[in-house]
């Protein structure tokens, strides 16, 4: 990680709360383990258990987790059946656990995000917290089914996403991110964002994205030169994962198809971008790290080749099909995986939506739905039994937990930022 970069990350992070929560994933987990140690409520004690090691612990809750939950990691996304669905965006700390482990991140997420956002009192944040978990118990007790499109979620600004995502063009997307030139031909342009590449570390990035490919079998695209690669740059993004390497690759996609389609000749003086950049697409090596919660060992039910083919496993289980372009390879002996980077993909973002009460509910009301119909999902491909919906006495341990490792957020966050002498 580049000093400037871990510069950046703390600066975020001190801006609030929530910033810091998302930037905090494994100080999360540490807090839950300090949360239950022995005594323990029995509510809790499976859960305890398998966070020391007992791999018998918790079988009836076994899930595939998102390891890294939280109100501004769902949005957006286009399923392999073209539709726009609401969903988990963010698998890099995805593993096989009880999921209890995503609902208590969740909710305390809930919790912070109310309190330091959205400016409710205690008991109208308690309120929304037990309204999550309501709606994420009556959700795991139905079958599993496929994320919702904006005709499924309720009006508010869940649905709004996801009717934006649809309006999104592809071709602002990428003049945003790699202009046209005067060649004709799209290039990124260094910023703050994006590092143009030469010399071996280009030549390294390539190697790997070629690899990449090889691994992607019925991800690929198959239209003849999709995978021509026009320009390559170090990208930076994200809160969490900022620091992580992370390559963006720009290809020919259907570009060519698309030209070769057109048969109106566009004058030289017309306002009109030359046909030869239509149909680029943009992917991404992302380097694959191991994951928040296994940061101290864990039970392990699944064995992966590394963490890049454990990221895709856990991203292919709790979303229900295996995105297009999803592949891994290895850069400097380092795993990366390789996704596509979508002008229809957008996240929740607290700052632009708001975070009043009526916001926050609309949007933990979705959220809760879509995180339990992916566990089920993912139960239902690890071949395990249905889930076991917690009880009256769970759900109020687990609601207390919360309660807690909410306010442990907020006191390491004070700690985090309180001024030196």
């Amino acid at each position: 990680m580049r000093p400037a970069l871990i510069a950046i990350k703390r600066e975020r992070m001190a801006t609030g709360a929530v910033p810091f929560f998302r930037a905090t994933a494994p100080l999360f987990f540490f807090r839950l383990r300090e949360e239950l140690a022995p005594p323990r409520p029995a509510p809790l004690e499976q859960l305890g258990r398998w966070l020391e090691g007992d791999a018998s612990a918790a079988q009836d809750r076994l899930s595939w987790c998102a390891g890294d939950v939280h109100l501004e990691n769902f949005g957006a996304y286009r399923a392999n059946d073209g539709e726009e669905r609401f969903g988990l965006n963010d698998f890099d700390d995805a593993l096989v656990a009880p999921l209890e482990v995503d609902v208590l991140r969740l909710l305390a997420s809930c919790l912070v995000a109310a309190r330091s956002r959205g400016g409710l009192t205690g008991a109208e944040t308690g309120a929304l917290a037990r309204r999550t978990f309501e709606v994420y118990a009556r959700g795991l007790g139905s079958s599993p089914r496929p994320d919702p499109g904006a005709e499924e979620v309720e009006k508010g600004p869940v649905r709004d996403l996801l009717l934006g995502a649809t309006e999104k063009s592809r071709e602002d997307f990428l003049d945003k991110r790699a202009p046209i030139g005067k060649s004709g031909k799209r290039a990124f342009v260094s910023s703050d964002r994006y590092r143009l590449l030469e010399g071996p570390e280009r030549a390294n990035v390539l190697e790997a994205f070629s690899k990449a490919l090889t691994t992607l079998g019925e991800r690929a695209d198959p239209q003849p030169g999709f995978y021509k690669v026009l320009d390559v740059a170090a990208r930076t993004a994200g809160l969490g994962s900022l620091g992580v390497g992370r390559y963006a690759v720009l290809v020919e996609g259907k570009a060519a198809h698309v030209a070769q389609r057109e048969t109106t000749v566009i004058k030289a003086d017309e306002k009109h971008k030359p046909s030869g950049s239509h149909g680029n697409v943009l992917l991404e090596l992302k380097e694959a790290k191991p994951a928040s919660l296994a940061r101290r060992a864990v039970p392990s039910s699944r064995t992966f080749a590394d963490e890049a083919e454990r990221v895709m496993d856990g991203q292919t289980a709790l979303r229900g099909e295996a995105a297009h372009h999803l592949g891994r390879t290895t850069l400097a002996g380092t795993p990366y995986y390789l996704r596509r980077l979508s002008h229809r993909e957008d996240r929740i973002d607290l700052e632009s939506m708001g975070a009043q009460a009526s916001v926050l509910a609309s949007i933990v009301d979705a959220e809760a739905r879509a995180l339990a119909s992916a566990h089920l999902r993912s139960r239902q491909r690890l071949g395990l039994g249905p889930l076991a919906v917690p009880g009256a006495p769970e759900r109020e341990a687990w609601l207390l937990l919360a309660a807690r490792l909410a306010g442990k957020v907020e006191a390491d966050y004070l700690s985090f930022t309180f001024p030196s002498s």
